[in-house]
Formats: structure tokens, C-alpha cells, sequence
């Protein structure tokens, strides 16, 4: 006998695609709804097509289940993939913290451990899903949370409009795990919609604790930080550290690591950027660092098309915009330059 998580789930889906033309039972977790985009494209007529198929037997726990438009995906690769891409796309904030909650309770649940639920969910329980810290809030309104966090934002100039476009939020003391506690969140997802990575910085400014802390159980070297935000046609930059690239227009960062060819960042940059690749480190950096990415980086269909900036009047992107604002960002990547081949010699 199905137990009511996964009417939640069905019901939870509902609240914004509409009902499913069929409910879930013991023998069918794959449910048919209204797709969004063929209404808002076609009509209304297109509610009693139910295109869109809903399959919560594979990958709930690792990615909410998979949906895909029959209709329109193979003119929109959006319309496919992650339940939770869709649930961003389409349905609130509330509603996909209110999914993952529930896809958590199904994963620790004794009965869907029995073997009977391991053959239909069809994915090792063990696999791993992962999410954003237990208390974590998003930012709807800046005057409305703690005021040390406020604060902590007013201090680098972390405006709604930031909060809004990187779906930053916070952590409380209510948090489950002590060094997850009283954090600034930004989340990464991929190319799909998933959450790939996130970080967080300690808003209290207490010394005995350590200013930035990332989600557990993920290398570096595998995601590409904020990836669902960058324009690939546009001039890509590269920052340093995770807090930066939310400052600097079309960013994504290295994560504090260094850069190989066998990084995930390497060969997305290789495989789509089609504009200028434009390195920014830390002041602090050595040069021959930058150097040796830009030579990692400037062959093949790249060649021609990498660049650097020297961080000079700044440490960082993030002391600029504290500084200076958006003028001084724009400022600093405005001020570009390349290695001619002796300087990539020396």
C-alpha cells in the first residue's frame, strides 16, 4: 500500500500544473499534467492534451523524479530533465522546499526500504541527493530577517536584486547541523536546473568560526559553479572566490582550487564559450598563476579569445563592489589584456 507521501507529492505538482489526468496508486507513479508552456503558447485547449509527463519512480531522490513534454521538448530542451527544475521554473520557492522535504521523508522511511518499494522507486537508496541546509530561508524581503544577517548584506552592498537573481538566503541557529548555522547562502545550480553546489558565509563575524563553509560531498573539480546563470554567447569571467562572482556580471568562479584540464569548468568553457574568457584572480594571486591558466586555456577553438585582469586598487571583486559599487567592477573588467607569447615564456 502507497503511503501519503507521494499524494503529497502529486498534490504539490498540482497546486501549479493543474490536475493530473490520472492519481497515483500502488502500480503507476507516472502521472499527466497540462504543460505550462503549450498552454501559454497554444491555448487553452491544450489543458486536455496532458503532455506533460510527470515519472516519480526515477531519480526522486537524487533529482525529484523526470519530467518531459512530449510536445515541446524536442524544440526546448527546458521543457525536460528534473522535477526540481521544473517545480523552479513554474511553481514558487515554498512549494520546492515543501517537494524536497517530503522526497526526504520517503528516502528515510522504513517501509520504502522494504523491497517491494526498492524495485519500484528503481534507484540505490544510497545515492546522493544534494540539497540546501535544513533551516535554509530564502531572502523575500531584506528588512525582514535577523538583524545580523541584514546587516552583514548592507555591509557589502548585497542588495534584493543580488538576492533575487542568485536565490540567496540564510541559515538560523534552528539549524540542524552546528556549522551550517547562522550562514549567507548561495546556491549553484547546473545547466539543468539541479543544485550542484552552495556556500555559505558566517554573518555573526565571531573569529572562532570559520568564515566560509561548503556544502558536504561535493569535489569541485566536477561542477561548474553557477552554471545556470552564465551566458555562454557572452564574455565569460572567471573569479577566484564563490562570493565574488555574484558581483561581477556573466561570473562563475574556481572556488579558491586551481584549474586542469580534467575539471568540469575547463571543458564547459572549452565546449561552449563562443566570446572572450576573461581571467580574475586575487590580488594576492602570483602572476605565473594566471599565466598558467591562460596558457591551459588558450588553444584550440579558444585561442585568440583569453584574457586577464590585474586586481590592483582591489583584493577582490567583492572589496570593489563593497568599495566602489558597480562603477568600480566595471571599472576592473573593463581594464583587459593579454600575454604576448615571451610573457607566457617567462
Amino acid at each position: 500500500m502507497l503511503i501519503p507521501e507521494f499524494q503529497r507529492l502529486q498534490d504539490l505538482l498540482a497546486s501549479f500544473l493543474g490536475q493530473p489526468k490520472n492519481p497515483v496508486s500502488d502500480g503507476c507513479l507516472q502521472l499527466q499534467f497540462p504543460c505550462p508552456k503549450c498552454v501559454e503558447e497554444k491555448g487553452k485547449g491544450e489543458v486536455a492534451k496532458y503532455n506533460l509527463e510527470v515519472t516519480l519512480s526515477k531519480s526522486l531522490y537524487s533529482r525529484g523524479g523526470l519530467f518531459k513534454c512530449w510536445s515541446c521538448c524536442s524544440v526546448d530542451d527546458e521543457m525536460q530533465g528534473s522535477v526540481y527544475k521544473l517545480i523552479r521554473k513554474y511553481g514558487t520557492t515554498d512549494i520546492l522546499k515543501e517537494y524536497q522535504q517530503t522526497v526526504n521523508e520517503i528516502r528515510n522511511s522504513g517501509l520504502y526500504k522494504l523491497p517491494e518499494y526498492q524495485s519500484i522507486l528503481g534507484e540505490n537508496e544510497n545515492d546522493f541527493c544534494l540539497v540546501l541546509p535544513s533551516s535554509f530561508t530564502p531572502i523575500k524581503n531584506v528588512d525582514r530577517i535577523k538583524k545580523q544577517a541584514k546587516e552583514y548584506l548592507e555591509k557589502r552592498h548585497i542588495d534584493q536584486g543580488i538576492i533575487d537573481k542568485f536565490g540567496i538566503g540564510y541559515t538560523q541557529w534552528e539549524e540542524i547541523k552546528p556549522s551550517y548555522r547562522n550562514r549567507i547562502v548561495v546556491p549553484s545550480y547546473d545547466a539543468g536546473g539541479n543544485l550542484n553546489f552552495w556556500v555559505g558565509r558566517d554573518y555573526t563575524e565571531n573569529p572562532k568560526r570559520t568564515k566560509y563553509r561548503n556544502c558536504d560531498g561535493v569535489k569541485k573539480s566536477d561542477i561548474v559553479y553557477l552554471e545556470s546563470k552564465i551566458e555562454w554567447d557572452a564574455d565569460v569571467y572567471i573569479a577566484e572566490g564563490a562570493l565574488d562572482a555574484v558581483f561581477c556580471p556573466n561570473c562563475t568562479a574556481f572556488l579558491g582550487k586551481t584549474l586542469s584540464k580534467d575539471d568540469a569548468l575547463y571543458r564547459t568553457i572549452y565546449d561552449k564559450a563562443n566570446a572572450k574568457v576573461v581571467i580574475v584572480l586575487d590580488a594576492d594571486t602570483d602572476i605565473k598563476e594566471t599565466k598558467r591558466i591562460y596558457r591551459l586555456l588558450d588553444r584550440g577553438r579558444l585561442r585568440g579569445r583569453i584574457r586577464y585582469v590585474r586586481m590592483e586598487a582591489y583584493k577582490d571583486f567583492g572589496q570593489a563592489y563593497e568599495e566602489g559599487g558597480k562603477d568600480a567592477v566595471i571599472s576592473i573588467i573593463q581594464n583587459q589584456q593579454t600575454f604576448s607569447e615571451i610573457e607566457l615564456l617567462i
